[in-house]
């Protein structure tokens, strides 16, 4: 990889938690950031901050709601005109749904923000990590993906919702995503997955139920987001990770997945059936 300080790198889901203090950390090293967020203000707020705390002033805001494909297509766009390349991508932004909720494209909330999301984005700036020459994707999963199971047939959880499920669903699409990306990427785009481990963020406490009470009182024995985003930012900038892809890692060690994040088919069914939804595609020399 280049030198960092000529790097442009790009973390979703970065107004809070893992992805903040990833693009903290990011920023501290120098590279140029940019990082998303639904809210103007809110975006403004963080990248405000993380210029002040490291210094960098190539800390940029990008706007996306992951829970609208209309949106997802307008901030690639803005990304494609401002970037000609892109070395790290970190996949980041999701969430956890407490009640069964749909986007206005009818999906289940966790499948198109969980998955698609990623999806879309990492396909969609495929030609920017290709030009990259040595570009890194980081996938945050979790180890909540080993209660997960990918329904073909009802990919938006209609029959028998229950947050969890839907939650350790999307986190085993993020595994089924990675591996299968490394299959059809190309030697110099590597894709990892990581579990960030229990992180006393924001994540679950704007929501109800037993997630939510699960939050605050575990809380004070909880990893820390500054923990968290230990080991995605070790995978976007360790120089021993150089073509180091398809795997799945925590606390800097890889990790074991469920047989199912490895099942080939599954994967390329999964794969195939995103293409559809989306409408995005590698392109055909990928």
């Amino acid at each position: 990889m280049r030198a960092i300080a000529e790097q442009v790198h790009l973390v979703t889901g970065a107004t809070q938690g893992i992805g903040k203090e990833t693009a903290r950390a990011l920023a501290r090293l120098g590279a140029r950031v940019i990082v998303t967020a639904r809210d103007q203000a809110r975006g403004t707020a963080v990248v405000d901050e993380l210029r002040a705390d490291s210094g960098n002033q190539r800390v940029e805001l990008a706007l996306v709601d992951f829970a609208s494909f209309r949106s997802v297509r307008a901030f690639l766009d803005e990304v494609r005109a401002r970037v000609d390349r892109l070395d790290v991508l970190v996949n980041n932004a999701g969430g956890y749904f407490q009640s069964r909720q749909e986007t206005e494209d009818g999906h289940e909330m966790s499948f198109q923000v969980n998955h698609l999301g990623y999806f879309m984005t990492t396909l969609g700036l495929f030609p920017q990590l290709r030009a990259g020459g040595s570009a890194r994707v980081v996938c945050v999963s979790s180890d909540a993906h080993w209660g997960g199971k990918v329904r073909l047939d009802d990919l938006d959880r209609t029959r028998g919702y229950a947050a969890y499920g839907a939650y350790a669903a999307s986190k085993l699409m993020n595994l089924l995503f990675t591996v299968e990306a490394a299959r059809r990427f190309p030697s110099t785009i590597a894709i990892n997955g990581v579990h960030p481990g229990v992180v006393a963020s924001g994540f679950g406490l704007g929501e109800s139920g037993v997630i939510k009470a699960f939050y605050r009182v575990a809380r004070p024995l909880l990893r820390t987001s500054q923990q968290g985003a230990d080991t995605p930012v070790w995978l976007a900038t360790a120089p021993e990770l150089d073509g180091v892809t398809g795997k799945y890692w925590a606390r800097r060690q890889e990790r074991g997945m469920r047989a199912a994040a490895r099942d080939k088919e599954l994967a390329r069914r999964l794969w195939e059936e995103s293409e559809r939804l989306t409408g995005v595609s590698l392109p055909a020399d990928g």
